[in-house]
């Protein structure tokens, strides 16, 4: 898997996030704003189809070298549709069973 990165673009600033390699996996990226911690952070989801199993990790800007294993939210399969942060608070489209829900 090729690094991920998070561009600025009022300073043209690439920041590329750290690599980890989870196999064969569909992976998807959000970005949101904490809040009360005043940090940026970025959530990590990994689906593995094989398994039926997904996995999350998250990685704060200026904090972390690597990113950190989550306990798995809910179980669900990653759908690409963009997620929105709001209140510091992630919310991302995924399946469950086939079924469209919001997490």
């Amino acid at each position: 898997m090729q690094p991920a990165a998070i561009f600025n673009p009022s300073t043209k600033e690439v920041r590329l996030l750290p690599s980890s390699y989870e196999g064969k996996c569909w992976n998807t990226f959000s970005f949101g704003f904490e809040l009360e911690e005043n940090k940026y952070k970025v959530l990590r989801t990994a689906y593995h189809p094989r398994e039926r199993l997904t996995k999350y990790w998250v990685f704060t800007l200026g904090i972390d070298i690597s990113w950190r294993d989550t306990q798995n939210i809910f179980p669900c399969i990653p759908y690409s549709m963009p997620s929105v942060c709001t209140n510091g608070v992630i919310y991302q489209s995924a399946m469950a069973d086939y079924i469209y829900s919001c997490i």
